[in-house]
């Protein structure tokens, strides 16, 4: 998968929801609901099209999208991204070692084209975020307040 060109793997995710890695590793069982065998294939196929929507780049199996993330850990590949988030947040005290990661897709940066992958706590606003990144340095765990997008 790491051969795909970045347009296939933009396409993949921005359809499915999951990163091409998924499809390869541990497949979704239903990624799209299945055509109405009652009518003929293009009209089913555009009566579906019909219900589709595009949503904010997050990845399905993540927490709920929030404007304001704390950021806590990034990769090129979501899974390792997640397990890192999992890393730092079990060196908090409760409640906040049950905050379940916002993976979000991001480019850009200093990275170049290659997407990557940040695991962020989700919060309303950027004062919520803030607090809660102070809180989390105070318990010795570097983070980082950005703006979802």
């Amino acid at each position: 998968t790491t051969r795909l060109p970045v347009e296939t793997r933009d396409y993949v995710f921005a359809i499915t929801g999951y990163p091409v890695e998924s499809w390869k590793d541990n497949p979704p069982d239903k990624a799209a609901p299945g055509l109405d065998d009652s009518r003929p294939f293009i009209d089913a196929c555009l009566r579906l099209a019909d219900t589709r929507t595009i949503n904010d780049p997050v990845l399905i199996s993540s927490a709920d999208w929030a404007p304001w993330g704390v950021q806590l850990a990034a990769h090129y590949n979501p899974t390792v991204a997640n397990r890192l988030f999992t890393s730092a947040i079990g060196q908090l005290s409760g409640p906040l070692n049950a905050e379940r990661a916002l993976i979000v897709r991001q480019r850009g940066g200093n990275f170049g084209s290659r997407p990557r992958y940040a695991a962020r706590i989700g919060r309303e606003t950027r004062a919520e975020a803030n607090a809660l990144c102070g809180e989390i340095r105070g318990a010795g765990v570097p983070c980082t307040v950005f703006r979802n997008r």
